[in-house]
């Protein structure tokens, strides 16, 4: 059961890492099979530290923080960005354009989760962790400050991307904005921005609210996605 267990949950992050490197690089998609290999051999390369015999005390390491701070506050930075910046009904607009239209119901329950309960619940439990923070043990074996610190950095990996990328963004942005305009600038939507499907994309977000509308989007994007099975059929 183990073993199943575990060859399961690789396939999730094998494919999420796979499909982030091919979408950023769609070059690399008519050589998938070499990428999921790379992938495989860098992720069997790092782990055999794992299976030394310190391998528990670095597992443990970085089950304590690899994934814990980090994720709750990008979570938190997301919901505040797509249900406060984007707009919280702008983003269910974009959603009933793929599923068809929804009650009034399902859209205050989503607007509420996304703009107060979620962020509340994640920055109640954030809190509560830094609160309740010691630093890492394993049994009796209290880690040395030099082991926590490299936790630390490794945790807060992901946070460090995205604080690289924002740097980069603002860096790149129009030379003859301020600060402040280039921020500005950069958290609205580009002109590229929109549904994949040319048919969607001709038709306004603000639509969704008329029914006969809605229809024509989600019968344009089943016909538009049916010619494109068939495209990719023929070749």
């Amino acid at each position: 059961m183990l073993l199943t267990l575990g060859l399961d949950s690789q396939f999730a992050l094998m494919e999420t890492v796979t499909t982030a490197i091919l979408d950023k690089f769609p070059n690399l998609r008519h050589r998938k099979i070499w990428v999921v290999l790379f992938v495989a051999i860098f992720g069997y390369l790092g782990g055999l530290g794992f299976t030394t015999n310190s391998g528990m005390y670095w597992l443990q390491l970085m089950d304590k923080y690899a994934a814990n701070w980090s994720v709750l506050i990008i979570a938190i930075i997301e919901c505040i960005l797509i249900a406060w910046k984007y707009g919280s009904t702008r983003f269910l607009n974009d959603i009933q354009s793929m599923i068809g239209k929804r009650g009034k119901v399902w859209i205050m329950f989503w607007t509420l989760m996304w703009k107060l309960v979620t962020p509340a619940v994640l920055l109640f439990i954030l809190f509560f962790n830094w609160v309740e923070y010691k630093p890492a043990s394993y049994g009796k074996y209290v880690y040395p400050i030099w082991a926590d610190a490299v936790g630390w950095v490794v945790g807060f990996l992901p946070i460090f991307v995205i604080i690289i990328t924002a740097i980069q963004q603002i860096i790149n942005a129009p030379k003859e904005l301020t600060l402040k305009e280039k921020i500005k600038f950069l958290l609205k939507e580009t002109k590229e921005w929109g549904p994949a499907s040319k048919g969607v994309a001709q038709i306004s977000s603000s639509d969704i609210d008329n029914e006969v509308a809605l229809n024509r989007i989600t019968t344009t994007t089943a016909l538009i996605d049916s010619e494109d099975c068939a495209e990719d059929l023929t070749l």
